[in-house]
């Protein structure tokens, strides 16, 4: 497909884990908040993600959502962006600000924009007050008006810079809707977003994926009828569909937004943006979508003209993957050199086999490819070098689709991974190479047909792991003598040989995990997801059941990742599955067994309790989000307010025998369990009598005379008192009444009592 409009600047799975989860504070995920909300829902389903299945394989959804890779990330960021519960404020990016478009990219990829679309439009004249919050030092945030949208240049209108901390007037000079951005011209301000608040204007009702249920197309007909268009974001693009197509469309909108996130993530992942370095992170501009025009790629703004129907949107996959793909295609040497209109359609292929299914045939996604170009070998390099045609310039092959062979045979022989690692080398190789800026480095490593060649046959080799000189001539691709050393230089097999690091007899084989203890439910069955994994692409999985409760089953046997399905209401049982990784050197096996165990929860606490001395006691289910309710009964009548919703007994209790009973609950999977625990509560404990006190008395002296009866004296501890005057007589040795007798003695006295 021709590009007739440049503009050029300088450019479920973890799910339950391996052991049983035990009980504790509830987790808290991102999407929670939204669970509740239909539109986030129909958005979920779209990408493929199904809501009851977000906690299960939380471990997997929290990946998958910080990898630019999976379209979970941009949804996420999308409602970060576009908080639905205050439609007036959005939270923007900080993106790179490509002031002199894609030549100057961190990914030396196409150009991306600042600007996204939101729920404000107006009239002429009209003027709506736009509040921001802190903006970082090097960033700076701007409103435009958008209309028209057919010339990048001019389809932005009035921009104003706005001001930190401050309120902003911002009248529209023509109608529109209102954008909002903010970029660095240096970086982008990745994790750091700024707050904006939009006050007056016109409700566009911007329909956003992830927000908006089917039923909300009405009332972007509304939209469309005032101001000639619909204004849409799937997370990644602003989308422009025009009244024609508005008013007329069957499709489902949110599945349209949904497929085309998917392929824009999609190719992400081609172009190895797998965040391992700052070179690898994905730009996090915008991208523009309009159906009003067709069918180019402007490069400047993220910009693609997609409109290929009168009356639907997504009409001609193969021709928007296509244009889609150009967004996303590296560098202008590629566009203008022995690729240009060529290597674009590696994307369309991978759009194909994402949408229509793994292996599907290309030549079924577009008729210029012939059935043998468009199937999925992995001999198809072999196969080509055996018996191919010998070209003796690739860029006087006419058929563009004959030259993507060139590119699929790779794909087909080496795999998904061999792409990503070409544009990582790509990226490393640039930004390695001298000049004083993005272009001159570009410029260095791959300006013109021979260095395209000379840096490819090196690449894709290594890439590969085998040596494609072989390849490469028989395509008229001709690398320079240089070239074909650093290959040579490698010592890499041909294709179809075997190596050091290929004659393994069997492939190796892992699996993401071999135990699974699941919880039963009684509401519906879950499936949990497992990944095995091989040294070799040319495998071929299978997973079957081997042993254990028939009940259990696998879907997906035939794929790398395949799912063990528990019915509900099936517990306390368990089974064993195999996955077999083969290819022609032989087969490997591995076992994955899976537990279903019935939802418990325990009790914690004494056994006795003081009245007086209230205890606390605890619950502990063996699933997540539990919810517990208590009751305290005594001779099975409920204690009303015995016990509160935390396990806290209350005190003054009356003694006696009494039983707490926990019922755990959990709408995820509809779990639930009943424990009681038994206890005495006990009278209060009195604290003993205090002694009396006692007297206080001197010595006893043998030396002293007392004179005066009832004198106390104290001897061994006691007080002892006279019943007449006496001298070095020892107290209780007389034996005499009247002598000494001690105080409370019941001969004691009774004067000296």
């Amino acid at each position: 497909m021709k590009i007739n409009k440049i503009t050029l600047c300088v450019a479920l799975a973890m799910s339950l884990g391996a052991s049983v989860w035990q009980a504790s504070a509830a987790e808290s995920h991102w999407w929670q908040q939204y669970g509740n909300q239909p539109g986030f829902k129909e958005g979920l389903s779209a990408i493929g993600y199904d809501y009851d299945q977000l906690e299960i394989n939380s471990s997997q959804v929290i990946k998958d959502s910080g990898d630019s890779r999976t379209p979970l990330f941009w949804l996420k960021r999308s409602m970060e962006m576009y908080p639905p519960a205050t439609p007036n404020h959005y939270n923007l990016p900080i993106v790179h600000h490509e002031t002199r478009d894609w030549t100057n990219s961190l990914q030396a990829t196409m150009g991306r924009g600042i600007f996204f679309f939101t729920r404000t439009a107006a009239d002429a004249g009209q003027t709506v007050t736009i509040s921001a919050g802190a903006i970082p030092a090097g960033a700076t945030c701007y409103a435009v008006t958008g209309n028209g949208f057919k010339d990048t240049d001019t389809m932005f209108k009035n921009q104003v810079e706005l001001a930190a901390g401050k309120n902003t007037q911002y009248t529209f000079s023509e109608s529109g809707v209102l954008l909002l951005g903010c970029g660095d011209p240096v970086k982008a301000q990745r994790d750091v977003t700024v707050p904006l608040t939009v006050t007056g204007g016109k409700d566009n009702h911007l329909f956003i994926l992830g927000q908006n249920v089917q039923d909300d197309w009405g009332n972007s007909k509304i939209t469309a009828s005032h101001f000639g268009f619909a204004y849409l974001f799937d997370g990644r693009a602003n989308t422009l569909v025009p009244r024609k197509i508005v008013d007329v469309t069957p499709e489902n909108i949110n599945a349209v937004l949904g497929e085309n996130l998917k392929v824009s993530a999609l190719y992400e992942k081609l172009n190895g943006m797998d965040g391992s370095e700052e070179i690898f992170k994905s730009g996090l501009g915008s991208l523009f979508y309009n159906y009003d025009t067709c069918c180019y790629a402007a490069y400047r703004r993220g910009f693609t003209g997609v409109g290929f129907s009168s009356s639907r949107m997504n009409a001609d996959d193969w021709g928007r993957w296509h244009e889609v793909g150009h967004l996303h295609e590296p560098m202008h040497e590629y566009v203008w050199g022995p690729f240009s209109e060529i290597q674009v359609n590696r994307y369309s292929s991978e759009a194909c086999q994402l949408i229509r299914g793994k292996h599907y045939p290309l030549n079924k996604c577009h008729s210029g490819i012939t059935e043998e170009e468009g199937n999925w070998d992995k001999d198809a390099v072999v196969k080509f070098l055996q018996s191919g045609p010998h070209y003796a310039d690739y860029t006087k092959i006419t058929n563009v689709f004959r030259k993507l062979a060139f590119f699929n045979f790779l794909r087909f022989s080496y795999g998904e991974d061999f792409f990503p690692k070409v544009n990582q080398a790509r990226l490393r190789a640039i930004y390695a190479a001298p000049g004083a800026d993005m272009a001159a480095k570009k410029q260095y490593v791959m300006h013109g047909n021979q260095k395209v060649y000379d840096f490819s046959v090196v690449a894709y080799s290594q890439a590969a792991g085998y040596d494609l000189r072989n390849y490469f001539l028989q395509w008229g691709m001709h690398f320079s003598e240089a070239a074909g050393q650093k290959v040579a230089e490698m010592h890499l097999p041909q294709p179809g040989e075997k190596s050091d690091e290929t004659s393994n007899l069997a492939p190796e084989l892992s699996v993401s995990r071999d135990n699974i203890v699941a919880v039963a439910t009684f509401n519906h069955g879950f499936a949990y997801s497992v990944t095995a994994k091989s040294n070799r692409d040319d495998v071929i999985y299978n997973w079957s059941h081997i042993s254990g409760d028939q009940r259990i089953y696998v879907r997906n046997s035939n794929a790398a990742t395949a799912e063990l399905v528990i019915p509900k209401e099936v517990k306390n049982v368990t089974a064993r599955f195999q996955v077999t990784a083969s290819n022609n050197h032989g087969t490997t096996a591995r076992f994955v067994d899976i537990t279903s165990v019935s939802p418990e929860v325990t009790i914690t606490g004494p056994g006795s309790i003081s009245r007086d001395k209230p205890q606390q006691l605890k619950a502990a289910a063996n699933f997540r989000e539990a919810a517990y309710q208590w009751i305290l009964r005594k001779n099975n009548k409920v204690v009303e307010k015995g016990i509160d919703t935390s396990g806290q007994i209350k005190a003054g209790l009356a003694a006696g025998r009494y039983s707490a009973e926990v019922t755990a609950t959990s709408h995820l999977g509809l779990r639930r369990a009943v424990s009681v625990h038994d206890f005495e509560v006990k009278p209060s404990e009195l604290p003993a009598p205090a002694p009396a006190p006692q007297p206080q008395a001197p010595e006893w002296n043998a030396g002293t005379t007392y004179s005066a009866p009832c004198t106390p004296v104290l001897w061994k501890g006691s007080v002892w008192k006279n019943g007449w005057w006496t001298r070095g007589v020892t107290p209780g040795s007389d034996g005499q009444w009247g002598v000494w007798r001690m105080v409370g003695s019941s001969q004691m006295h009774g004067a000296c009592k």
